[in-house]
């Protein structure tokens, strides 16, 4: 059997949840659904990443990839 390393990212808010935005230059929320199209060196680890977001405070959204 193959396994994969599972990874699950908790993200509660604050600037590490954040990007750029080429445009304007302020910080903008991130989604987190996206994280390959973002960051796509994590496709080469070959890790199983799941993000739960909490945003606003309270409320929850999950995500898969």
């Amino acid at each position: 059997m193959d396994e994969k390393t599972a990874i699950l990212v908790i993200y509660t808010g604050g600037t590490i949840g954040m990007i750029k935005d080429p445009d304007s230059g302020a910080l903008t929320p991130f989604n987190f659904g996206q994280i390959y199209d973002q960051m796509p060196l994590l496709k080469s680890f070959n890790y199983e990443i799941d993000f739960i977001s909490f945003d606003p405070p309270g409320r929850f959204e999950q995500y898969e990839t």
